[in-house]
């Protein structure tokens, strides 16, 4: 997904704390640790870690936390009401850009 995105022109900030670098780009442990205003994370992590990811997009103030399918995060509406954080689940990223370059 993430290659998918990249070569469509998009930018690619991959946050892992156990690698150094993906697809070219340098990889931050956290979402804290990027220096650059982000536009939308999209996470790849199980369930009982993406509730975090999310909780930390939403005091970052990032506008967009998009959920890939799998992670089964009933209460993320929640997490997000009062906030200004769009979060978007039950659907692959890569599938809509499909879908809607159509």
């Amino acid at each position: 997904v993430a290659k998918y995105l990249k070569d469509h022109g998009y930018r690619i900030v991959p946050v892992n704390p156990n690698i150094s670098e993906a697809l070219g780009e340098s990889a931050y442990p956290d979402l804290n640790s990027i220096p650059f205003p982000v536009d939308l994370v999209d996470v790849f992590r199980n369930t009982q870690a993406a509730g975090a990811v999310v909780t930390q997009a939403i005091d970052l103030g990032i506008p967009v936390v998009w959920l890939q399918l799998g992670i089964n995060l009933p209460d993320v509406q929640d997490l997000a009401a009062n906030t200004a954080t769009i979060c978007i689940d039950k659907c692959c990223i890569k599938a809509e850009h499909h879908r809607l370059m159509k």
